[in-house]
């Protein structure tokens, strides 16, 4: 997993100008490139005002070192901030969690709940009016709060928790959602085993409303990101996580990543192209060549465990914790990694 476009949204409102901060804090960690967009509304924010409000945005955003382009587009902000990620293939959509489509007093719960199902991505809501201390550590995050059951979309939440707590060098707290303490022991476990090998974590089994239990488990962790996937768990009393998300955008009082969860397959790929993927149950990086051959490896940097990204351009593999690239093959290109992604194999491509 990586984050390599950010989009984030604004209306020039104090509240939406500390969200843009944070995903200018957290671009700058992952080496992401932002893509600022402002929705002009009839009787709210102009194009004129809108051209003014990026430029300025923009120009924040690069002096602190940030990579940064604008867009202005006419709709509803929920629908804009979908249709711009879909648009330049965004990895993470940011929203501030007040501030947006002021001129019909819409909150931005609702935008960034309405984003978070049909955007092509992650979703971060930042809480805009929880007052931060200032200290001295200046990490955008200090400790990951992520839900699980176990099934396979909220394991891949887990996953992107591990990950972000290895790109942050932080612990990460992972909270099962339900409440049989066998089957939640084995989930706890096989999370770890799946996690980067160095990220500090700790684990919990809690019982009860999802929704509850995970802001319970933030406020008593002193969590500041948590993160659920946008649909897969289900409690039990059967609540479905898709409801979760939109009411901890709500309710939530730390950030909140929802994560775009929902894998491709293997039929997802194109000759020329790569991309992790779901295999029978399984994680794969898989590549397939111009002739239609599959190249299937494991998913796991071998320096340090992060899961590996497609670089479509380079035709590569490649870490973004620490930096390691692969051939399509798996082979070593450059490291830290001293050895090639595990092999593994698969049935031929029918064509």
């Amino acid at each position: 997993m990586g984050y390599r476009t950010i989009v984030i949204g604004t209306d020039g409102s104090a509240t939406s100008y500390r969200a843009q901060q944070k995903a200018v804090r957290f671009a700058k960690t992952v080496g992401a490139h932002l893509v600022i967009t402002c929705a002009s509304l009839p009787g709210g924010v102009s194009r004129v005002d809108a051209l003014r409000i990026l430029a300025k945005a923009r120009a924040s955003a690069e002096r602190y070192g940030v990579t940064a382009e604008t867009e202005v587009r006419a709709g509803e902000p929920g629908e804009t901030l979908a249709h711009v990620a879909g648009r330049v293939g965004a990895d993470l959509i940011a929203v501030g969690d007040v501030g947006m489509g002021r001129a019909r007093r819409l909150r931005l719960g609702g935008v960034a709940e309405r984003a978070a199902h049909s955007a092509p991505c992650d979703v971060l809501i930042v809480r805009t009016r929880r007052k931060v201390r200032k200290t001295a550590d200046q990490r955008v995050y200090r400790r990951i709060v992520v839900g699980t059951d176990g099934t396979p979309t909220a394991s891949e939440a887990v996953r992107k928790a591990f990950d972000l707590g290895m790109m942050f060098e932080i612990h990460v707290s992972v909270v099962y959602v339900a409440g049989d303490e066998l089957v939640g022991s084995i989930v706890l476990e096989r999370a770890a085993a799946g996690k980067p090998d160095w990220v500090p974590y700790s684990t919990r089994i809690v019982r009860g409303k999802p929704a509850d239990m995970l802001i319970e488990a933030a406020e008593e962790e002193r969590g500041d990101l948590m993160i659920v996937g946008n649909k897969g768990i289900v409690g039990a009393r059967r609540y479905v996580m898709s409801s979760v998300p939109a009411e901890l955008a709500h309710r939530a009082p730390r950030d909140l990543l929802i994560a775009k969860t929902v894998g491709r397959t293997l039929e997802d790929l194109a000759p020329g192209h790569g991309g992790v993927v779901d295999v029978n149950g399984n994680k794969l990086a898989v590549y397939i060549d111009i002739d239609g051959t599959v190249h299937a490896l494991s998913p796991r940097c071998a320096h340090m465990g992060c899961t590996v990204d497609w670089n479509d351009g380079d035709k590569t593999w490649d870490c973004p914790c620490h930096g390691s690239r692969y051939r399509f093959d798996g082979a070593v290109v450059h490291g830290p990694a001293t050895r090639g992604l595990d092999p593994h194999s698969l049935e031929p491509r029918r064509n």
